[in-house]
């Protein structure tokens, strides 16, 4: 995954190095639901923007998956590699390109007593404590549309907007546990059936969407 990146970034700096275009470039502050970010653009054609930044945010929630209620820790982290073409040669723009995915969710078990896995009851000492990661592909191609006031302009303050989506795949959870009974065989088949339904819960996190305004500066 981090190599597809990689090449893309050797991609955009060849492409920058051997294009004749004096093109502007901009820099940006952004909200999005990928989270707070910066961003950098430059005009490398009349038609041609390419851009890249990062996205970063922290959120706590509760939520009850299968009988276990959780505590969720969602941590948004993510570097954008775009390339805008600009069909009216104006601030409208159709963007592709790929998104380093590091978004995650760490989950904690909220129980005292007893707790019910897979169908089976066991007491706190037996279980310990139970903790949940769910992780993504690191490489989510992305595609959208958007507009950037500025793009095309002699330079000055403006605003963009994007609407799009990042395909991210599947998500992976796994659990992890602490009490007497992490190595038996029983509990771990019940814990099997436990994470299946949080797997599957989350299934519909496939395709993530984008959707993020900013503020921008063109030089």
């Amino acid at each position: 995954m981090k190599k597809r990146i990689l090449a893309l970034c050797a991609f955009f700096l060849l492409v920058i190095s051997t294009s004749s275009y004096a093109g502007s470039a901009s820099i940006a502050g952004k909200v999005s639901t990928l989270g707070l970010g910066g961003e950098v653009e430059m005009a490398i054609t009349e038609t041609i923007g390419i851009r890249t930044g990062f996205n970063y945010y922290t959120y706590s929630f509760s939520a009850t998956e299968g009988a276990i209620n959780y505590d969720f820790d969602l941590n948004l982290s993510s570097v954008p590699i775009f390339v805008d073409y600009h069909p009216f040669k104006s601030g409208f723009r159709l963007t592709g390109g790929a998104i380093y995915n590091s978004n995650n969710f760490e989950a904690s078990a909220n129980y005292s007593g007893t707790i019910d896995i897979g169908g089976t009851i066991y007491t706190a000492a037996e279980v310990g404590t139970l903790t949940a990661d769910v992780d993504f592909s690191s490489f989510a191609p992305y595609a959208g549309l958007g507009w950037d006031t500025t793009f095309g302009d002699d330079g000055g303050f403006g605003f963009s907007f994007d609407l799009g989506a990042m395909f991210q795949g599947s998500p992976e959870a796994s659990f992890t546990t602490t009490g007497a009974l992490s190595a038996d065989p029983g509990f771990l088949a019940d814990l099997a059936t436990e994470e299946q339904e949080l797997q599957d819960a989350l299934d519909s996190f496939t395709i993530y969407p984008v959707v993020s305004v900013g503020i921008n500066y063109r030089f």
